[in-house]
This record gives C-alpha cells, structure tokens and sequence, in this order.
C-alpha cells in the first residue's frame, strides 16, 4: 500500500512598494513632526509634558498594511504607539527592538503617526509601510 502525500498550497503575500518616505531618517525631510525631531538618523518624540507626533500621510482607508520598524532609546514610560487620525492604535510600542505589524487601515484620513505621551521618549528608524497585496 503506498502512501499519498497531501499538499496543500499557501498562498504567498505579496507586498506592494514602500509607502514611506525618508524611513531611515537620513535627513531631515518628509515628516510632520509635533514635539519631534529627525536627527541622528531617527525620528525622535518626546512625550514628556506634551504629545509628540511624527506622521505622514500615505495610507488608504481599509486597506491592510506591513509596518516594519526599529525602536531605540525608549524610555518605557507613557504611551508610545502607532496610531490612525482617530487615534486608533495598530500597535504599542513596550520595549526597544525591531518589530513587523500588519494592521488595516481604519479612517478616511490617510495620517501613518507615531505618537508618544504620558512621558514616553523614543526614537524610530528603518520605518517601512507596504500595502499587502
């Protein structure tokens, strides 16, 4: 008796082009910032006493998306998301480190912000947003 093997096909995700500009923060160019700045090649907010922002808008409402990004020097205080116009977060930021989220979008604003409050301090880099096809 022989053994059949069954196969089952994955569809593979296809990404679609960098939505981001100036993701590794090389100058100082294609951010809003509120209370932030671009410097040291990173997006640095710093929420202590205020809220900062860092946003850019490239986002179609529900559409899903991959956000891949690097946290440094987090001081692990407040809240430091990543948030819609709403104020809706797709993501927490708890720790330092390199990090993949995919979310949906979820308002007719297109803003992509990083927001930090409550006395957060942290930097971002490598920011990378793809629509997954």
């Amino acid at each position: 008796m022989s053994q059949q093997m069954m196969l089952t096909r994955v569809p593979v995700q296809q990404l679609g082009s960098e939505l981001i500009v100036n993701g590794n923060f090389y100058t100082d160019t294609a951010w809003t910032k509120v209370n932030a700045t671009i410097s040291g090649g990173k997006g640095n907010l710093d929420g202590d006493g205020q809220t900062a922002l860092l946003f850019q808008n490239v986002l179609t409402e529900n559409n899903l998306y991959r956000l891949e990004l690097t946290v440094s020097a987090y001081n692990e205080v407040g809240q430091f998301r990543v948030i819609n116009n709403s104020g809706t977060s797709y993501y927490t930021i708890t720790t330092n480190g390199t990090f993949t989220v995919d979310f949906t979008h979820t308002d007719v604003s297109g803003n992509f912000i990083f927001r930090a409050s409550s006395g957060a301090i942290g930097s971002v880099d490598n920011v990378s947003v793809k629509e997954i096809l």
